[in-house]
């Protein structure tokens, strides 16, 4: 890895883990405390570096009037859609650890604010955490220009670190430092943040924490799955049982009354995420509704954008998450012993989709757990043809569900399963396996440990 005036993108020598984080990710917000509890359990202090993004290159831009309606925007409905569900879902963890999140008015410049962590960094490194805790909750509450200098030397002031000299830094050599270091980083294919980095690799997310935890502690067995388990430290414990240690307080949890559970037996998450899935179910001694949805179509390699990053960020944006989604599916999947390099088409599965739809909208005793772990598995490891009806009849028969009654029941027809996918597909979670508790929707199985506590309404 090429370095930028010793400046290394992987490596640090002042801590084996690196934490990137911009003030203006709500993800980075919500992943703030986690983090802080992990380096303490570890007892080591990470290095935390700031990370410039730049959203309008791959979520195109929007601002919004005093009264939060859209004033102006250039986005798709697409990106509208991953914007709107990342906020929805930034905001009920914010709740949890007693933070108020409310969106931005705009997509503010933070180059200055992440100048000053550099700033900290070199003149009072331990002033970074107190400047992190002044900037983040009013910054989410929309009660901090971190634009303007003032403002920020302020911070400074506030967090005990130097101010003297912060002026000269921002008018001379600070933004062609932090400019280097930023393509540095973007150079590296860390794209966005939460993202740690643990021996030259690095992660995207705060679900990877618990794999972090156990790869920077050499454990024994697998590497955990991405997971939202331990928002703060210990797998096991709810984050709102945490929150409540900490002397905040986050809401309580409503009984859920209806729970659906959306698969793509197309998508390697929906595979991935099953079997954790159907134990959730067990341990609640919950019922689901199950139904198909079209998950995007999965990562595959493609060549390097011919123009610069400098020249076309977005689809270098692209070229880098896409490369890392392979790498993360192929290494969850090696860890749980899943081979998912056999699919890398789309057939059509509807047969199974029909049956599916089918089995959602009965009262039937049996479990479909074991039909749906048979469909998933003659899929994924023996190829087989699930638009095949003879082949989902004898599924079902085999794992004690009524077979034949699908095909030509009006409620599983292909015009029924044609509204269901244009249903399922405007609710804007894109990954699966996909949980809608009382109408919200939750995507992926990292959020498995918070659909359990709804669940059970702790």
């Amino acid at each position: 890895m090429t370095t930028v005036n010793g400046f290394d993108p992987l490596r640090s020598d002042d801590s084996p883990v690196i934490v990137y984080f911009d003030l203006k990710s709500p993800y980075a917000f919500i992943a703030k405390d986690p983090i802080r509890a992990l380096e303490r359990e570890l007892d080591m202090s990470f290095d935390w570096r700031p990370l410039t993004l730049n959203i309008q290159s791959y979520l195109g831009s929007a601002r919004l009037d005093k009264k939060g309606k859209v004033a102006s925007a250039n986005r798709s409905q697409s990106q509208w859609g991953a914007v709107k569900y990342a906020y929805r879902d930034a905001r009920r963890y914010a709740e949890l650890q007693g933070y108020t999140l409310r969106g931005t008015e705009k997509i503010w410049n933070t180059e200055l604010i992440h100048m000053a962590c550099g700033w900290v960094k070199a003149h009072q490194p331990d002033a970074l955490e107190r400047l992190l805790d002044l900037a983040y909750p009013p910054f989410w509450q929309r009660d901090l220009d971190v634009e303007s200098f003032a403002v920020v030397a302020e911070l400074l002031r506030r967090a005990g670190a130097p101010v003297d000299g912060f002026a000269e830094f921002v008018a001379g050599p600070g933004p062609a430092q932090h400019a280097e270091e930023q393509a540095a980083i973007f150079a590296a294919g860390i794209f966005g943040v939460p993202t740690v980095v643990f021996e030259g690799n690095f992660w995207f997310g705060r679900e990877h924490l618990p794999a972090l935890r156990h790869r920077v502690r050499a454990d024994s067995g697998p590497v955990p799955a991405p997971s939202n388990t331990s928002l703060f430290g210990d797998p096991g414990r709810s984050p709102a049982l945490i929150a409540k240690e900490a002397g905040k307080d986050p809401a309580p949890f409503a009984p859920v009354q209806d729970l659906e559970i959306h698969i793509d037996v197309h998508e390697a998450q929906s595979y991935l995420g099953l079997e954790a899935t159907l134990a959730l179910l067990a341990r609640s001694g919950r019922t689901a509704r199950w139904l198909p949805f079209e998950a995007p179509a999965a990562p595959q390699p493609f060549p390097a954008p011919a123009a610069t990053a400098a020249e076309d960020r977005g689809s270098w944006h692209r070229y880098h998450r896409n490369g890392y989604r392979i790498r993360v599916l192929e290494e969850q999947a090696s860890a749980r012993s899943l081979d998912i390099s056999s699919r890398h088409t789309t057939p059509p599965v509807v047969a199974f989709n029909r049956a599916l739809l089918w089995l959602g909208r009965q009262e039937i005793a049996a479990d479909p757990g074991p039909f749906l772990r048979a469909a998933f598995h003659a899929y994924w490891e023996a190829g087989a043809d699930l638009s095949d009806h003879k082949l989902i009849n004898q599924l079902l028969a085999d794992h004690g569900l009524p077979a034949m009654s699908w095909e030509t029941d009006s409620r599983s027809s292909a015009a029924a399963l044609t509204e269901t996918l244009a249903v399922t597909r405007g609710l804007g979670a894109p990954e699966g396996p996909r949980f809608i508790l009382d109408g919200e929707p939750f995507s992926g199985a990292t959020h498995l440990p918070l659909v359990e506590a709804r669940l059970t309404a702790r």
